[in-house]
């Protein structure tokens, strides 16, 4: 999971749904990388919620590639 704003009291966590969406439509992560155009590195790192920050251009690759909203690739997780 990504941790954003950690200066506040709340901590607001980002979790990248994509290996799921690669479990579900049986594709690997070599060919979604490819198929976006995403370095590979890149793109094992969402897989693995180990990312800092992300292009948007990415997002809109990916959501171009799963016919899906940035929703599904995205959930945001707020920390109690």
């Amino acid at each position: 999971m990504v941790i954003a704003n950690t200066s506040r009291e709340k901590v607001i966590l980002i979790y990248f749904r994509l290996q799921e969406l690669c479990d579900k439509y049986k594709v690997s992560r070599r060919l979604v990388a490819r198929e976006c155009d995403i370095r590979q590195d890149t793109f094992n790192s969402m897989c693995n919620n180990d990312v800092i920050m992300i292009r948007i251009e990415h997002i809109d690759r990916l959501c171009k590639y799963f016919n899906c909203e940035p929703g599904e690739i995205i959930k945001f997780i707020e920390e109690k």
